[in-house]
């Protein structure tokens, strides 16, 4: 899972440092390429979220792998 978000992270921050808007758009193709700016932006945000989702997901999922990894070392103290 953390090699997920690494790859989630790269990925937002390869689209973040487009330099593509209505600005460099030549007159012609502003509102297309601040309409794109304004897309990449957005689509950079979800990429953040899903990025620290990612991240809480595996350590989540590494201190519930723990606790039952613990409550079966105990189980198997009583019966052993």
């Amino acid at each position: 899972m953390d090699d997920a978000a690494e790859v989630i992270d790269t990925a937002r921050s390869h689209l973040s440092g487009l330099g593509f808007s209505g600005a460099t758009a030549g007159r012609a193709h502003k509102p297309r390429g601040d309409a794109l700016r304004s897309a990449l932006d957005h689509l950079s945000a979800e990429l953040s979220q899903w990025s620290h989702a990612t991240v809480a997901i595996a350590a989540a999922l590494r201190a519930t792998t723990a606790r039952y990894a613990d409550a079966e070392l105990r189980a198997a103290a009583h019966i052993g």
